[in-house]
């Protein structure tokens, strides 16, 4: 298996991992918590979309149209995804603590992020 397969076989375990331990961290929330907390980050979820989309279509237009090359855009827009997830995950805790989320949803968010967050180190690491 080349290194960019195992950077993604690594990446999508970490993904789903993450997803898992996220899961059990709404499990922990009361029906009114979970209910405040989706209302309260439905245009995060959109926006955290449609930035992710827009940031893609900006590499492949970058890496096509203009190097012709993906060595000089990957770091830059590795960078970029590395300080939105951490971004996000910071936004994220802010407004659980805001709105009095309890801490053990709180802790799970965290550990999901921190496994989400390890799994794009990996894969990076490993494609470099």
């Amino acid at each position: 298996m080349g290194n960019t397969m195992l950077g993604l076989a690594v990446l999508l375990l970490t993904i789903f991992a993450s997803r898992y331990v996220n899961e059990r961290g709404v499990a922990t929330l009361s029906k009114d918590e979970a209910e405040t907390l989706s209302e309260r980050l439905a245009w995060y979820r959109r926006l955290s979309v449609g930035s992710i989309i827009a940031i893609i279509v900006l590499y492949f237009v970058l890496v096509i149209a203009v190097y012709g090359d993906a060595k000089p855009v990957f770091p830059i827009f590795a960078g970029i995804l590395v300080v939105y997830a951490l971004l996000g995950t910071a936004y994220v805790f802010y407004k659980c603590k805001k709105l009095g989320i309890n801490d053990n949803y709180i802790n799970l968010h965290l550990l999901g992020a921190a496994i989400q967050f390890l799994g794009f180190l990996v894969y990076f690491w490993v494609i470099k």
